[in-house]
């Protein structure tokens, strides 16, 4: 087995994620973690059909339906389906995942894509074996919840997730709670949020609301297993204040960039100095992707000193920076001056802001700082246009 095939194996939970949500391109993950940086987010499903039978024996059957999905792997799909087949008569249990970013962008009438993909002979053959272990519920505390589905798609999902002992009755309360606000609020939904390293972490009133964002539980689900320490510091930044609204940004911003470098950041210990440095990093190297110009560097144990270097590095480019002549300003009217990249460098360094991000800021609420709710939103605007 070569080093790419062992790769994709060890991590199939993760690459299966990046596979599935090809929108998701904060970072180049594929350019540190396999060697190459030609591979794209949208060929990794489809290389993964194509490894041979003994090697995709090694991945679930859950991320056998995700590859299942992907376009383009009609002559590899056969052997995908027949292997799925396979391990359900090996007594693997069959279930699959829901991973949409938010279930409101999908109609609650459609079922999972995946499901369509396997051909109506294995479908007939997953149904037959979810309504075999539905019976298992009859008489549990369990039983009301399952009335609920509607498709068996998400109904494979929790079973699997009872199968394993995963729901308690306090957990069984949170799903009621949560259907008694919302009817449907379990279509699409991704049970792995209710394992104990992740539910017991974050507690009630987050579950709540990351039912709503299936992906979200599989990017968590992933850090549990990849990088606990990652995931408590998520949890730590949730449970820090009262109000889940005032700090959901900044926590599906560490999700991000977490999920992103869950097998690149070695984080032994949790203090509140590598809690800070891991925020900065990801604040800043989240925003490196939409914006050239915001300083960043990967999240490591020498974080400060490598930013430091890196501004040092900035700030000697600056001044060596020769200014365009007056009599060429006007041929190159966008092209930046001495002046601007001080001011780039004095924004990321204090601010971490780009002076682009700033002028933009500044334009929207400069003139109505009054208005701003937040007493820190007032001293940033405040501290911005000095």
């Amino acid at each position: 087995m070569n080093d790419f095939s062992k790769r994709f194996i060890e991590r199939q939970d993760w690459f299966c994620y990046y596979g599935i949500n090809k929108i998701d391109i904060s970072i180049g993950i594929l350019e540190h973690c396999t060697g190459t940086k030609a591979l794209k987010y949208g060929e990794i499903l489809k290389l993964m059909s194509k490894e041979n039978i003994e090697n995709l024996r090694q991945y679930s059957i859950k991320n056998l339906m995700h590859i299942v999905r992907a376009y383009g792997i009609e002559e590899d799909k056969n052997k995908i389906v027949q292997l799925i087949s396979e391990k359900m008569d090996n007594n693997e249990v069959f279930y699959t995942e829901e991973n949409m970013a938010e279930v409101f962008l999908k109609q609650i009438s459609i079922s999972n894509s995946e499901f369509f993909n396997i051909g109506k002979e294995l479908q007939e053959k997953v149904k037959a074996n979810i309504l075999e272990r539905r019976e298992a519920l009859r008489g549990t505390s369990c039983d009301e919840i399952v009335r609920h589905f509607t498709m068996f798609t998400d109904m494979s999902n929790f079973l699997a997730y009872y199968e394993q002992g995963t729901f308690t009755e306090e957990k069984i309360e949170t799903l009621k709670k949560a259907i008694q606000e919302n009817p449907k609020a379990l279509v699409h939904t991704n049970f792995s949020i209710f394992k104990d390293e992740i539910y017991g972490t974050f507690g009630e009133d987050f579950i709540l609301y990351a039912l709503k964002f299936p992906n979200l539980s599989m990017q968590l689900d992933i850090l549990s297993k990849a990088n606990p320490n990652l995931l408590q510091i998520i949890a730590n930044q949730v449970n820090s204040k009262n109000d889940l609204r005032d700090n959901v940004d900044l926590v599906n911003q560490l999700v991000k960039y977490c999920t992103n470098n869950c097998y690149e950041i070695n984080l032994d210990e949790i203090t509140e100095k590598t809690t800070a440095n891991l925020i900065d990093s990801a604040l800043r190297n989240n925003k490196s992707k939409r914006d050239i110009k915001i300083i960043s560097v990967p999240y490591s144990e020498n974080y400060e000193s490598d930013l430091e270097e890196l501004f040092k590095e900035e700030y000697e480019r600056a001044t060596d920076y020769i200014d365009v002549e007056d009599s060429h300003k006007q041929l190159l009217p966008k092209k930046e001056t001495k002046l601007d990249i001080m001011k780039n460098l004095y924004l990321n360094k204090y601010f971490s802001m780009s002076l682009k991000e700033t002028k933009t800021i500044i334009e929207m609420y400069g003139q109505d700082i009054d208005k701003i709710d937040s007493a820190k939103g007032q001293e940033l605007i405040s501290g911005l246009k000095k």
